[in-house]
């Protein structure tokens, strides 16, 4: 008789850390031992789906995405770099052609103002 009177103060914990307080006559213990029971199961079987299955899916995938970026990346950067090589190679051909015919005039240049200095040394050993 005294169990059915008495009453117990049982505190649960929560997911957010709080706890919640039931105050339960004695001979509702059982069913609330039972219904604990199978909640602290359901946990169990929540940690291990997470353990077994979510945390390798999601590394899995982590390494896999991780592995298409460098992937990518690897192609872009092969991309960019042939495109500098066109581009070297297009700026040494530009070069080449705007320094030839300047080296080519120079050098005629040179050559006539050789010919006028012999000529100005000529005229001025004839005029003394």
């Amino acid at each position: 008789m005294i169990d059915k009177i008495l009453n117990t103060l049982i505190v649960l914990p929560m997911f957010s850390g709080a706890t919640v307080e039931l105050l339960c006559e004695a001979d509702h213990m059982d069913d609330l031992i039972q219904k604990h029971n199978l909640a602290i199961e359901k946990l169990e079987e929540s940690d291990q789906n997470i353990t077994t299955e979510l945390l390798p899916m999601v590394e899995q995938d982590f390494l896999r995405l991780k592995a298409e970026v460098r992937k990518e990346f690897g192609y872009f950067h092969g991309v960019l770099q042939a495109r500098e090589q066109a581009l070297l190679e297009d700026l040494d051909t530009a070069h080449s052609n705007t320094m030839e015919p300047l080296l080519n005039y120079r050098s005629e240049i040179l050559k006539t103002k050789k010919i006028a200095r012999k000529n100005f040394n000529r005229i001025q050993r004839y005029k003394n």
